[in-house]
């Protein structure tokens, strides 16, 4: 029986974490979609969203918020 391996995709210089992609999204999102409407839409805290934009973003966040706060901010959701 083979064994099962995990199989990686090859990097690239300009791939993105989840959470590096979520910042980018939530610093350049519209500004009519204000910290009120993502709470709402998230239940993510005003000062989560401030911390990931911070100069000095949190290197491990809970999963749970970031991939939500992804979700709303484009649109897409995650599957796997």
């Amino acid at each position: 029986m083979p064994e099962n391996k995990l199989v990686k995709p090859p990097c690239e210089k300009n791939r993105k974490t989840l959470l590096e992609r979520t910042i980018e999204l939530l610093k350049h999102r519209d500004r009519t979609i204000t910290y009120e409407k993502i709470r709402e839409a998230t239940g993510c805290s005003d000062a989560f969203l401030s911390t990931l934009v911070s100069a000095d973003p949190p290197r491990n966040p809970s999963v749970d918020s970031v991939q939500r706060l992804y979700e709303f901010l484009s649109g897409n959701q995650l599957e796997y």
